[in-house]
């Protein structure tokens, strides 16, 4: 009993002694502080702007103002830190969160960047300014960029082929005797702090497919007139001016980390971790042993310069009225289906056009020659751009019967070669257009007996008994007997009705299981397309049979569309027919001649008889279809 209450004694004692001598301090209040990782600069490094939030139960991210020559981005989440101290027996924790700035300087001179107000536990703290000075780093004759145009002028619109050229000077190393190479000196090109300005696709496109330019050892002349040798890389890029005036390129900028000094790595994970450059003339560094990297560099940036190349406007004298800003040289052609159609029935025209300009820029061209025979919608025409091609869709309907063609669409352009206006035209296309099956009145009201009789003469009264059979004194004529046909259809009439109801009735199933009989449409698509001469009439022979698989031979649904339906209802060997339609498009789009129309057929029969294993429903299924449909 005593030591166990000796025990129980000294165990508070030590619990009220730790209480006592270990108090946390209060926390202390929020504090923000901003700072600079140096205070002064190059033109093209970057510097960091840190912002040091502490003992702050929550904070909103302070908004950066915008200083002009600067490109101020963030640097992603903010790094959090929390420390802990005992000190003469007094604990405190602190608690910090930084957000931090990449800063990147576009040209010489002193810059502040002014005091922003950070939001801290619901207070508003203000920081003080930061100011630094950014000087440019002797580039001398070690870098040099230009921009190369290869026409002396050109108009607003108009492709315009340029060629960024980058000149290097290699740098040696004349304590190890060492020249680096034209793959390592690329590498000190910072991609990421490098202004592109137009080259920014190209340069994208290289790395996303782990590419470069390529390098090669030239001479070049200084500021001085004296040769050197230097590595020139070339980066080519087409732009299209949107405006007249000179071209602006001011915003490339290159910037290299140019060696100063070269050393030795034993490291040998170097080569995945922080090692600069290879010094071995290759892409495989050695792996174990003492290689080279570069210890240190400083930056060098150049702005690229460019020839004068003059872009001016397209020239507004005699500019036709149905110039939609096309600037270049194009093509046009047309295509239609269906070309056999009755008045109001619609006909879709497909308009392609190729050319050499920006192909997503280009308008359709106007319709307005089709308003007089045709009804063509007004909304406007969204084209799908492919390769060199831009095509658009529409559908017109014909106003009336007897016409005999659709008219060529024109194109008009700007033809900068020859600095005019060129319109071109499409070819005519065939069709043949009957009367609707609309009835006149007269047709169906007044309509005589047999047209043989004259028309009763209107001034003449009528009597409800009819004296065409009196030949004598006596009104009455003897009559033939009727026979028995009258009895005939009281008995036959009736079940005829009845069947001819319950197949109107299932009128859709029975056609679709018709239409699946073997060979019942192949042969007629085949006929067709031994007789076609283009590619249109290809593609209107494969239109004909998917509308048979539809069941709907007078279908005026799209090739696409009915290939989507088909889908739906579960046919098979779709994808080589919709294949085959867009090379038939493709081939009469681009209005290109040497169309190898014996190998589109012969493509097009092969898809019809892949189509022809269509699901087909059982005697079963049919019945039951049928004992379902209600007469």
């Amino acid at each position: 009993m005593k030591s166990r209450s000796s025990f129980t004694i000294s165990a508070l004692a030590i619990a009220m002694l730790s209480g006592a001598g270990f108090a946390a301090t209060p926390a202390s209040a929020a504090q923000v502080r901003a700072s600079l990782s140096t205070r002064e600069a190059y033109v093209g490094s970057p510097i960091t702007l840190s912002v040091e939030i502490e003992n702050a139960d929550s904070s909103v991210v302070p908004q950066i103002p915008q200083v002009d020559g600067l490109e101020i981005k963030s640097m992603g989440s903010p790094s959090r830190s929390s420390q802990t101290t005992i000190i003469n027996g007094r604990r405190s924790h602190r608690v910090s969160e930084t957000h931090a700035w990449r800063i990147v300087p576009r040209r010489t001179g002193t810059f502040e960047i002014p005091s922003f107000e950070v939001n801290v536990g619901g207070q508003t703290v203000s920081t003080r300014p930061q100011r630094f000075v950014v000087t440019r780093s002797e580039t001398g004759d070690l870098l040099f960029a230009e921009i190369v145009g290869h026409d002396d002028k050109i108009y607003v619109g108009q492709p315009m082929n340029l060629t960024l050229k980058i000149w290097v000077k290699p740098y040696y190393d004349r304590s190890l005797d060492i020249k680096l190479g034209e793959g390592d000196m690329w590498q000190m090109i910072s991609a990421d702090r490098s202004q592109w300005g137009v080259f920014s696709e190209r340069m994208q496109e290289l790395a996303e497919n782990n590419q470069r330019p390529g390098g090669e050892e030239v001479l070049r002349a200084d500021a001085d007139g004296n040769e050197h040798s230097y590595y020139q890389y070339e980066i080519p890029a087409t732009i299209y001016p949107k405006r007249p005036g000179e071209v602006d390129a001011e915003d490339v900028q290159i910037v290299v980390d140019y060696p100063t000094r070269l050393g030795k790595s034993r490291d040998p994970f170097d080569s995945f971790f922080g090692g600069r450059s290879s010094m071995f003339g290759g892409d495989m560094p050695s792996m174990f042993g003492p290689k080279l990297v570069v210890a240190d560099a400083r930056p060098i940036v150049a702005t690229a310069s460019v020839n004068a190349t003059l872009v001016s406007d397209v020239p507004t004298e005699n500019r036709p009225d149905d110039y939609r800003g096309t600037v270049g040289q194009y093509r046009i052609g047309t295509q239609a289906t269906p070309t056999d159609v009755q008045a109001g029935d619609p006909i879709t025209l497909y308009i392609g056009i190729s050319g050499d300009g920006p192909m997503e820029l280009v308008q359709a061209p106007s319709l307005s020659v089709l308003s007089s025979d045709f009804r063509v919608s007004d909304d406007p025409l969204a084209g799908i751009v492919q390769d060199d091609t831009k095509l658009f869709t529409v559908s017109i309907r014909p106003r009336k019967a007897g016409i005999t063609e659709i008219p060529a669409i024109p194109l008009t352009f700007f033809d900068p070669n020859r600095e005019e206006f060129v319109t071109v035209k499409s070819e005519p296309i065939k069709i043949n257009v009957t009367p609707g099956n609309n009835l006149a009145a007269s047709a169906i009201v007044g309509r005589q007996g047999n047209g043989s009789q004259p028309a009763a003469d209107p001034q003449q009264p009528q009597s409800f008994v009819s004296y065409a059979n009196f030949t004598g004194d006596n009104v009455l004529t003897v009559s033939r007997p009727m026979g028995d046909w009258p009895w005939t259809i009281a008995f036959v009439f009736p079940p005829l009705l009845f069947v001819g109801t319950v197949l109107y009735r299932n009128r859709e199933h029975l056609g679709h299981w018709m239409s699946v009989l073997p060979g019942s449409s192949q042969r007629a698509t085949n006929a067709m397309l031994d007789r076609a001469k283009s590619p249109g009439e290809v593609i209107e022979a494969l239109r004909s049979h998917l509308a048979s698989c539809l069941n709907q031979p007078n279908s005026t649904m799209s090739p696409r569309d009915m290939i989507a339906e088909l889908r739906s209802r579960g046919f098979s060997g779709l994808d080589q027919c919709e294949q085959t339609i867009e090379q038939c498009e493709r081939c009469s789009y681009a209005a290109s001649g040497g169309v190898d129309i014996a190998g589109l057929i012969q493509t097009a029969k092969s898809c019809v008889a892949g189509i022809g294993s269509a699901p087909n429903y059982s005697n079963t299924t049919m019945n039951s279809r049928l004992q379902g449909t209600q007469i």
